[in-house]
């Protein structure tokens, strides 16, 4: 397969880059996206010749070291899920199918505890709201996961 991947500045491709050598440009290829919570960030991103058939979404800050919970975790979640969308149904017509990875951050319910008996599905949400994400990092980080799965499932 060709790849191309967004970074978000060009130090992260040049260390990709030095990482794997021996791929050619024709095989992997980067593309500049400073802020994924900017509206109609990957707008040109989506843009292809040739097309390309699959966007993997795994773009969400993983880190506690904020100041901001709402700017630094929960927008580029949010807005960067659902952003890759809105540009893929815009722009890029060719894709077939779209990969989000999301965390199980996005259905644990940390008021059960471990919960060791619970079989996991597809029934189960993080049902935190915007008022616990504020709390803290961590908790903004998990309500991040389940806010942008939400809304990719919703789009």
């Amino acid at each position: 397969h060709s790849v191309v991947t967004t970074v978000r500045s060009q130090e992260k491709a040049n260390k990709i880059k030095e990482a794997h050598p021996n791929v050619s440009k024709d095989k992997l290829d980067f593309a500049l996206v400073e802020d994924i919570a900017k509206e109609g960030a990957f707008d040109e991103t989506v843009k292809s010749d040739p097309p390309f058939e699959a966007v993997v979404h795994t773009a969400s800050p993983f880190h506690f070291n904020v100041t901001d919970i709402q700017k630094e975790l929960l927008d580029p979640a949010y807005i960067g899920t659902t952003g890759i969308l809105k540009s893929i149904k815009k722009s890029a017509p060719t894709v077939k199918r779209v990969v989000i990875t999301s965390s199980f951050a996005s259905i644990i319910d940390g008021s059960k505890g471990n919960w060791p008996e619970h079989t996991y599905s597809e029934a189960d949400w993080n049902p935190m709201n915007q008022e616990q994400a504020l709390k803290d990092a961590p908790s903004g980080y998990r309500a991040s996961k389940a806010f942008a799965e939400k809304a990719a499932w919703d789009f």
